[in-house]
């Protein structure tokens, strides 16, 4: 008989995007771009995500300036050859919004990084893992990162209370070493 494997678990990572120019600087906000400590910090945030298994093998961006350049950044140092996805819900829309958008994730991705804002990202975390949008209180700084083992076979399958925090990461932690 043939031996067959059913992956049971997709995994997801959330990373807020970095630290941005201050908003009055820039008019229309979608334009504000890194800072140097922004970079910084993902840098930091690489490297953790390079440790992860299974490997982040796709990555969805809002479309302002600051994710797509932390997008970016996070490509280039896991070395992902594919293109990023932008999607112009993850700057529009809530965190119901979100959840319908990993239906979407192709269904051969096995650890998808979506690339964000807050407080969308905070809410989207808390009803992944606890069920509700509210009831973690979690505070997502810029460069933070979570990343959830979600309880599902399929992509289409992710909903509220299907996933398991198993990394929650601050930048802060990382600059102490």
């Amino acid at each position: 008989m043939t031996e067959v494997a059913f992956d049971r678990v997709k995994y997801l990572s959330i990373l807020r995007h970095g630290k941005a120019a201050e908003g009055e600087d820039w008019p229309i906000d979608l334009d504000r771009p890194l800072v140097k400590r922004g970079r910084k910090d993902l840098a930091n945030i690489v490297k953790v995500l390079q440790q992860t298994k299974p490997a982040v093998d796709w990555i969805i961006t809002s479309p302002a300036r600051r994710a797509r350049q932390s997008a970016e950044l996070v490509a280039q140092g896991l070395q992902l050859d594919k293109s990023l996805v932008v999607e112009d819900a993850i700057y529009e829309h809530g965190a119901d919004a979100l959840m319908t958008l990993l239906e979407h994730v192709p269904p051969d991705i096995q650890h998808a990084l979506l690339v964000g804002h807050n407080p969308t990202l905070e809410r989207l975390i808390s009803g992944l893992c606890a069920g509700s949008q509210t009831r973690m209180q979690n505070k997502l700084p810029t460069a933070g990162l979570a990343t959830m083992e979600l309880q599902i076979v399929q992509w289409e399958q992710a909903r509220q209370g299907c996933g398991s925090l198993l990394l929650y990461m601050r930048p802060k932690q990382l600059r102490a070493f």
